[in-house]
């Protein structure tokens, strides 16, 4: 009878002892992801997502899905980072605001 009593505190303190941390550290990681950024480029269709190009083309974000955004338009898009997303180029942000300009795009 002991025995058995002793293996269910054991096992008590191993579920327990397990879910803390993860519920904690589950927690901590949420705030950092949320990551806010501010880019400006021409928007082009990617692979899976539109995508937007910085205008000296050296950087490129995907682009969740907002039907403000137009193929060949110039942007300046704030938005978060997605950690999950089926983009298949680069990081994907999610819009929150978005700002048309009157910058010509390149057509390549």
């Amino acid at each position: 009878m002991r025995m058995k009593r002793v293996a269910l505190v054991l096992l008590c303190l191993s579920v327990f002892g397990l879910n803390a941390p993860a519920r904690a550290h589950g927690k901590t990681r949420a705030r950092s992801r949320a990551k806010t950024v501010t880019f400006t480029g021409c928007v082009k269709q990617g692979v899976e997502c539109l995508i937007l190009v910085s205008l000296d083309g050296k950087q490129t974000y995907s682009l969740s899905h907002d039907k403000r955004l137009k193929v060949g338009g110039a942007y300046r898009v704030t938005g978060t980072i997605q950690d999950i997303s089926t983009c298949m180029q680069g990081q994907t942000i999610k819009p929150q605001k978005i700002t048309r300009l009157r910058t010509h795009c390149p057509s390549r």
